[in-house]
């Protein structure tokens, strides 16, 4: 069932759509009107008399009160490519020279529409354009509407070209006719602008300038206010691109956030209070613990389940790929320049740009087991399978070297030069043998693969890079030789942020939650505890400013500098929480499936407000 209009709902399946009598009482509900359509109802509306139908397969029906035995059908205009021209030469010219193949243009003021057609034609990207005059723009429209394009590759905007609010992150390409481009490169404040409206990781803007008005641009990005930028001259075009993430930013590469396995994200960017970015109800992925991965690295979310592999642009929502899974259940690591899925006996290393494989991995030796982690640091890569641990140089495959551990690895941490592992304990063991050991963790020089110390402890291994302290079981301990620091952080969940350890667990029931902040070095309690009626099951996820949970059944995030709650209303955080703190956004891809609550099923990405001043 779709809606509620009048005395009739009306509902839709695969190839057809019904309207529903509502009964009265004592009357039973009676089919009115039944329509075959051509694909699957995706959306309905009821306005002036009419229903109108819109299905997945983009067909537009509108149903009225007569029935007319030839219905109007209006054809999709052809896409007819007109014959190459100078517009044709000068697309390729600006796509070649902004290294660009998908993604948002920006056409501000644009020139000609044959550069607009050309550009999607030649690319996978999209045009949004923006033209001040309304009348020129709905001349731009009906040409657009005549070729196809208009609504499917090309839009056309009414505003103020320079001063048009649009989303940050949002372009790969920027482009502008007139006014005069010499004139916009010396205006600090346009191009300040437009320099916040290109995605990270190579967004573009392209001007067509003489080779001295670069000057004029390069006094105004030396000044600092342009993080990542990098002018550069190709041709006849003056390009500014956005390299690498947001300032303050940091990926989501591992489980456990990073190769030092804090569980919390580095990422200082994302701050309240937050404001939607982008959403979109394409996908939807199942809510169990365990069934789905989520890596956030160079600007994409991945999500990693039974289905195949999903990746989607952080900051726009984009899809960007999905190939076939080497393993339907592996452990995931994703970075900016390569994937890394470990799976049966065998890693899988995936081209992230495609998601195509690149190339393969075996675990070193004789081992027959299956890769149980990995973590990459750096060059190196670090993995377990049973009681191995090795260290891999990631760039040439090459084992560096390998170790035996008494029992099976348990956890892995890796960070400032060294190697951290845990054995797991042996339940078996311990019961024909009481006095065995329960499980030690050892440090390894990363490169050498030299012993450097070894303690009696077991369990989840965290380590802070920064302060140099390793969190395992109920202690801290120094990372040089092992010496114990404190003994007391034991919980069900631990998290090391910054010079922090922030304790999780619940009370009576899963519903109440408790967070508990500590000093990491000296172990001193920091302010109160924050507590909340989390209603149902998720885990926490930290990061620099936030903490990510559920409070009342709703997604929400914890500012660990005031402790002010904020809810997400009417979002619901997985069971497994889908809120993830990672490259400058709060991604909130949708882990809804399986749950029929009263949930918008929708992936999010919401980002600091300050982003779009």
């Amino acid at each position: 069932m779709h809606i509620k209009a009048g005395g009739r709902l009306y509902c839709g399946k695969p190839g057809a759509v019904e309207a529903v009598d509502i009964p009265g009482q004592g009357e039973s509900p009676r089919i009115s009107w039944r329509a075959e359509v051509q694909g699957t109802p995706h959306r309905m509306l009821a306005a002036d008399g009419k229903l109108f139908v819109v299905t997945l397969e983009g067909r537009l029906y509108a149903f009225g009160p007569d029935r007319l035995a030839r219905p109007v059908v209006h054809e999709a205009p052809a896409d007819r490519a007109p014959a190459a021209d100078a517009w044709t030469a000068k697309a390729a010219r600006i796509l070649a020279a902004a290294e660009i193949t998908d993604g948002y243009i920006l056409a501000l003021c644009l020139a000609d529409p044959r550069l607009a057609e050309e550009l999607v034609r030649q690319s996978r990207c999209d045009v949004i354009a923006v033209e001040a005059d309304a009348e020129k723009a709905a001349g731009l429209r009906d040409g657009f509407q005549q070729t196809g394009l208009y609504g499917t590759r090309i839009s056309v905007l009414v505003g103020d070209p320079a001063s048009y609010r649009f989303p940050p992150y949002v372009a790969s390409l920027i482009i502008l006719g007139s006014p005069d481009a010499a004139a916009v490169a010396k205006d600090p404040a346009l191009v300040k602008t437009l320099f916040r409206h290109l995605r990270p990781y190579g967004g573009t803007i392209c001007l067509e300038v003489p080779a001295a008005a670069q000057q004029a641009l390069a006094g105004l990005v030396s000044v600092g206010e342009f993080t990542g930028g990098v002018l550069r001259r190709q041709g006849d075009f003056t390009l500014l691109s956005r390299q690498g993430p947001p300032a303050g930013a940091a990926d989501w590469s591992h489980a456990g956030a990073n190769a030092a396995n804090t569980g919390a994200s580095e990422d200082r960017r994302v701050e309240s209070p937050l404001t939607r970015l982008w959403f979109d109800g394409a996908f939807r992925w199942s809510r169990e613990p365990g069934m789905v991965e989520v890596r956030v690295a160079g600007g994409r979310v991945l999500v990693q389940s039974d289905e195949l592999p999903y990746a989607m642009d952080a900051y726009t929502g984009r899809h960007l790929w999905q190939v076939a899974s080497p393993s339907r259940r592996g452990k995931l690591v994703a970075l900016e320049d390569a994937i890394y899925l470990a799976g049966g006996r065998s890693c899988v290393v995936l081209d992230p740009a495609t998601g195509e494989r690149s190339s393969e991995m075996k675990f070193p030796g004789d081992s027959r087991g299956y890769w149980s982690s990995i973590r990459v640091s750096g060059d190196i890569l670090v993995a377990a399978s049973g009681n191995r641990l090795a260290c891999i140089d990631r760039k040439t495959g090459r084992a560096l070297w390998e170790h035996p551990c008494e029992n099976a690895v348990d956890s892995i941490a890796v960070g400032g030069g060294k190697v951290f592992c845990t054995d797991a304990v042996n339940r078996r063991r311990l019961a024909l043998k009481p006095d065995a050991a329960e499980g030690a963790a050892t440090a390894f020089d990363a490169r050498s693969g030299k012993r450097l110390w070894r303690i009696g402890a077991a369990g989840e291994v965290r380590y802070s890079e920064s302060l140099d302290v390793l969190v395992v079981g109920s202690g801290v301990y120094r990372g040089q030789d092992g010496q114990l620091v404190w003994r007391g952080a034991g919980a069900d969940h631990v998290f090391l942020v910054g010079d922090r350890l922030i304790t999780y667990g619940t009370r009576g029931t899963r519903k109440h939650a408790v967070v508990t902040v500590f000093n990491l070095l000296t172990g001193e309690q920091v302010g109160s505890e924050l507590d909340w009626w989390q209603r149902g099951c998720t885990v926490l996820r930290a990061g620099s400013n936030l903490l990510t949970t559920r409070y009342l059944g709703n997604a929400a995030y914890f500012d660990l500098a005031t402790g002010r709650m904020t809810s997400i209303s009417n979002v619901r955080a997985a069971c497994s929480n889908n809120l993830f703190l990672a490259d400058g956004v709060l991604n909130a891809p949708n882990l809804s499936g399986g749950c029929a609550c009263n949930y918008m099923p929708i992936s999010q990405g919401f980002v600091p407000s300050s982003a779009s001043e």
